[in-house]
Order: C-alpha cells, then sequence, then structure tokens
C-alpha cells in the first residue's frame, strides 16, 4: 500500500452520531487508514450545526498526542454570502469569520491536533469582485482571531463562475478540492486530472473530496460501508501527503509540510517550530507574512518586525507613527525580510520558518 495514502471523511449533522473510534481502529486489507475527520461547525452568521460540540469532543480524545489509533481534527464554515446581499462583501465575510471563531474559541483545542479551519465555498452572490472580497474578509478575520490561515473548500467550476478564475490565493491558502471523477475514482492515482482551480496559476490540492453519496459513492464501490458511519456512507476525503506531513500540517511533530508533496506552503501549514536560544527553547510558529496582509494589527508580524529592525533593517515601514513596529505586512516589511533571509543564505521568500527565526534571533 502506498505510504502517502491516507484517508479522512468530512461529516456533519446528516451523518447522525458517528463513532469515531471505529473509525479510527478500523482496517482493510489494500484500503487506507482513515486518519483526520473535518466537522461542520457553523453556516452564515449565527447557525451551529447541530452535535457539533459533542463530535468535536470525542475527537480531541483521539488527539495524535493522546491516543493510538489516532485522527486529527479539522472544522469547517459553510460560507452564505447569498444571506447578506445589502452588506458590502468583505464586511459579510468579515462578519460570518466572527461568528465561525467564536464557536471555535467555545469549544478550544483548536492548536496543536487540528487542521487550519476551513470555509465551505459553494454558495455565492453578485459579481466577481465581491465573492473575491468576501472571501478576503472573511480569511483576514480567521488569520488574525485564530492565528491559522484557513484553507478553501471548493470545485473548478464554482471557483471559475464565482470568482472569475482569481488566483489571488494561490500559494498562500490549502485548496481542499471536490471533484468526482464520472468514470469513476481511483483513490491510488495522482489525484484529479485537473489539479488547477481553472486560471492561470497551478492551485495544487492539499485535500481532496473524492468520494460522497449516490452515483459519486465511489468509496461504498470500492471498499463499502464507511466504519463508524450510520448508513455506512460520508463524504471520503484523501490526504496528499504522509501522515508525518498530516501531523505537521495539525502542528505536531516540529516538522514544515513540504509544497511539492502536499500542494501546501508553510504558510497554510502554520506549522510550529522549536528554536533553542539561551533561555532555552522556545516554540514559533511558522507563518507566512504575506498572508496577513495589512487590514489590522498581528502580533506575530509586530514580532518579526522588531527582530527586523534588531538586524539594522528599516526602520521605514516596519513602525508605526509611535516608533513602534505596526504588526501590518506590507511591501516594506516583506521586502525587509526578503533581505534579511537573502543575507543568511535562506530561501527569498515571506515565510518565517524554524531556520528564519534561528537567524533572525541569533541577529
Amino acid at each position: 500500500m502506498d505510504a502517502k495514502l491516507l484517508f479522512g471523511i468530512d461529516v456533519s449533522h446528516a451523518q447522525g452520531n458517528v463513532d469515531f473510534q471505529a473509525l479510527a481502529r478500523s482496517t482493510q486489507p489494500g484500503r487506507p487508514p482513515f486518519r483526520f475527520v473535518i466537522l461542520k461547525a457553523t453556516e452564515g452568521g449565527d447557525f451551529e450545526d447541530a452535535g457539533f460540540r459533542d463530535k468535536w469532543k470525542a475527537l480531541v480524545e483521539l488527539d495524535p498526542g493522546r491516543s493510538d489509533p489516532w485522527l486529527v481534527r479539522g472544522a469547517y464554515h459553510f460560507a452564505r454570502p447569498d444571506n447578506r446581499t445589502s452588506m458590502p462583501g468583505r464586511e459579510a465575510g468579515q462578519t460570518e469569520a466572527k461568528w465561525f471563531c467564536s464557536v471555535l474559541k467555545q469549544v478550544g483545542s483548536t492548536g496543536a491536533g487540528s487542521l487550519p479551519p476551513m470555509v465551505d465555498w459553494e454558495k455565492w452572490a453578485g459579481k466577481a469582485d465581491r465573492n473575491r472580497d468576501w472571501l478576503e474578509g472573511f480569511i483576514d478575520v480567521v488569520s488574525n482571531e485564530l492565528g491559522r490561515v484557513p484553507g478553501i473548500y471548493t470545485g473548478p467550476d464554482v471557483w471559475e463562475g464565482t470568482t472569475g478564475n482569481w488566483d489571488g490565493l494561490v500559494g498562500k491558502v490549502a485548496l481542499w478540492q471536490v471533484k468526482y471523477d464520472a468514470g469513476g475514482a481511483d483513490p491510488s492515482a495522482t489525484g484529479p486530472k485537473n489539479r488547477l482551480i481553472k486560471g492561470s496559476a497551478v492551485w495544487p490540492w492539499t485535500i481532496w473530496q473524492w468520494s460522497g453519496g449516490g452515483d459519486f459513492d465511489y468509496y461504498g464501490k470500492t471498499f463499502g460501508a464507511v466504519p463508524g458511519v450510520q448508513g455506512g456512507i460520508a463524504d471520503v476525503d484523501r490526504f496528499d501527503g504522509t501522515a508525518e506531513q498530516l501531523l505537521a500540517l495539525a502542528m505536531i511533530g516540529g516538522a514544515s509540510t513540504s509544497a511539492s508533496t502536499t500542494g501546501t506552503s508553510a504558510s497554510t501549514a502554520t506549522t510550529k517550530a522549536s528554536v533553542g536560544t539561551d533561555q532555552g527553547t522556545i516554540t514559533l510558529p511558522t507563518v507566512d507574512l504575506a498572508s496577513f496582509g495589512t487590514s489590522r494589527r498581528v502580533q506575530v508580524v509586530a514580532e518579526v518586525q522588531g527582530l527586523l529592525l534588531a538586524a539594522e533593517l528599516g526602520p521605514e515601514g516596519l513602525v508605526g507613527s509611535n516608533g513602534r513596529p505596526d504588526g501590518k505586512a506590507g511591501s516594506k516589511t516583506l521586502a525587509a525580510l526578503r533581505a534579511f533571509k537573502q543575507a543568511q543564505g535562506l530561501a527569498v521568500d515571506t515565510v518565517v520558518d524554524e531556520r528564519t527565526w534561528s537567524a533572525l534571533l541569533r541577529s
């Protein structure tokens, strides 16, 4: 069996109670193990999915750090931009993101052991620019409030029709792609033949929903009932990477994911870096500063700016009117980071990973 082949399911109230222990423990010759579950948490600006909290609690008990076998957990928000057409797109996206974040903060355990939060993009309203604004507003709020850049669930046709083949998020957020092959699906294949969201830039998938219900129940046709699920039918997903890379995406193990293997950059992985200092070992997040933008102050950006100032870069573009780091990842902050990384012999990009943190702290 391909060691890179890992399955997961995504469920909502429609599946009722799920026996996650049975899912995690189930083995079958020739079938990859189930190693992650993504739950519907919220919808719109005020709806919480029935049973979400109980399911989340059950998955926390199967955290890789405390259970063997284990399941990595994740949560998604079902976007309803069609519900707030009187609002500007960005404001509508921010409104729903705040609701999503408030629920996740209440349940907790959204750090280590949890995948980046996701937004399910299959409803829309208005023109492409409004939809793009909605998504940017949503992403900014979740990134700032939860400290993790959310991924996007969508399909090629939906993305093309609603955003105009927008490539502005390529390389910045993880793609959870739904694509069913009308002729059946081979989960051991490299993935959908169309690995792009139609447009000018490649956007490789991190998670691929390859099996669903009805005519698209390819899992059932190949392996039978989904373990632990009432009725035996659920959306089945594949992760594009190894178990180690899945754990890294869930901020466990301190390893960075590989863009070439998982379709995910360090910005979407938001892994943790352990860096040795004179005071011992500290754990810092791996982040892509470019993903935060300039809409509001972000603490981790301010921390990087402070270290760049200590390395005698700036201060123009790094500090506000009070002379302190402004926490906004503008063009000059990103340019200063690239210049620092180039001088250190590191990859010239906007990602602050373990090696970058270490170099910044040494300087």
